[in-house]
């Protein structure tokens, strides 16, 4: 039985897909053919390794899973790695040398670590420091606004619907160099009307781009009917309702 080996090297999931070593793509559905995910983190790692004329042969819906990419899934596997088997380790080393890489260069060295568990510290800290407040000084933060909207379904959004309402920031270069830092598994937050309608993306301008930049057609977000909010929350976002 395979297990779990907690002393392996943690890899650079992103520049392994970058360089075409392995491919984080929509599942296989059991029998041949690709699935749409079923919640997040739902994909197929497929290598180098089994892209072989053999193991293509045995399972052929891997070549059509490697032309849909899952790129918002990529998070879900670097910080899930440790979970894979020996195989599946030892399948990725096997792909680096295949494509004629080192294997250290696709390793994250402890400064790199580090500096990706910050990032994910940052992201707790902004919770923190995002709010909204009105003329009267009424203030939501968005750990408020999270608890508040914490049994709303996250859904998928089409993005052609977001894009109009998404920020462009004065194409501001430090905005946009942000865009490449977010993380996808992360759900966006979105404002809806009585009809469902799109008023604005409350929080998640720079996922939705990364996500337009990526060619995706949909993103992870809970659409809140803003009159749906308790009182307190609505007063500060009445400039908004219809």
């Amino acid at each position: 039985m395979m297990g779990i080996d907690n002393t392996r090297h943690t890899f650079d999931i992103q520049k392994l897909v970058d360089n075409n070593i392995i491919f984080v793509t929509k599942p296989g559905d059991g029998q041949g053919g690709i699935d749409e995910p079923n919640w997040d983190g739902d994909c197929s790692i497929i290598t180098l390794d089994n892209l072989t004329k053999q193991e293509v042969k045995l399972n052929p819906w891997r070549l059509k899973a490697i032309k849909h990419p899952l790129p918002n899934c990529i998070p879900f596997v670097q910080d899930r790695q440790s979970e894979w088997s020996d195989e599946k380790y030892h399948q990725v080393i096997n792909s680096i040398k295949r494509a004629g890489g080192d294997i250290k260069d696709y390793i994250m060295n402890l400064q790199e670590e580090t500096n990706r568990i910050k990032e994910m510290m940052g992201l707790v800290e902004s919770l923190k420091d995002t709010s909204w407040q009105d003329d009267k000084g009424n203030k939501v933060t968005l750990v408020d606004l999270l608890k508040i909207t914490d049994d709303i379904p996250v859904k998928k959004i089409s993005l052609k619907k977001l894009k109009p309402h998404i920020l462009d920031w004065g194409g501001d270069k430090k905005e946009f160099d942000r865009v490449k830092k977010v993380n996808l598994k992360y759900p966006i937050l979105v404002f809806t009307d009585d009809d469902g309608d799109i008023i604005t993306i409350i929080d998640g301008h720079h996922r939705t781009q990364k996500a337009i930049q990526s060619k995706m057609k949909t993103i992870n977000g809970k659409l809140i009917p803003l009159k749906s909010l308790p009182l307190k929350i609505r007063r500060v976002f009445k400039h908004l309702e219809k």
